[in-house]
């Protein structure tokens, strides 16, 4: 929602994509609320995965009260894959966004403007870069290390 805000900034009042936002909110809250129910519907029962754990986690240390887990799942993969899913649906919403914003702000540096309101501009715009980048990098490293788990 933030980068479609930033893009919101840079469009004219009559742009086709301001028909289009509402939809697109309400596609992603549903998607938001649907998105953990497959993790919901696939929880273990909780006496067979304690007993699980057990056996594939002998040294649980004395502090912990094992019976107060909550076991989410037993296979990582589902959890795995609904991240995935909803990465690739956000990534490819931030990376749209990020260059719909790029080519607004190109397209404004184009007008006379001042040369303080383009440095603005251009700080902005690396910004947002940079936040792409590192939400990118974040994800990517999960994976990863979700991948080595497996």
């Amino acid at each position: 929602m933030l980068f479609e805000t930033r893009l919101l900034t840079f469009t004219v009042r009559d742009h086709w994509w301001r028909k289009y936002r509402v939809p697109w909110f309400v596609f992603n809250y549903i998607v938001a609320c649907l998105y953990p129910l497959p993790m919901c519907l696939a929880v273990p029962d909780q006496k067979y995965a304690k007993e699980f754990i057990m056996k594939e986690i002998s040294c649980v240390p004395d502090y912990i009260d094992f019976e107060s887990v909550y076991v989410l799942t037993i296979d990582p993969t589902i959890p795995a894959w609904i991240f995935a899913v909803m990465l690739c649906i956000l990534g490819i919403q931030m990376f749209v966004y990020t260059i719909g914003t790029g080519r607004l702000l190109s397209q404004q540096m184009n007008m006379s403007i001042s040369k303080n309101t383009i440095k603005m501009q251009m700080n902005f715009q690396k910004a947002l870069y940079l936040q792409v980048k590192s939400s990118m990098n974040q994800s990517y490293l999960t994976i990863c290390r979700w991948q080595s788990q497996l």
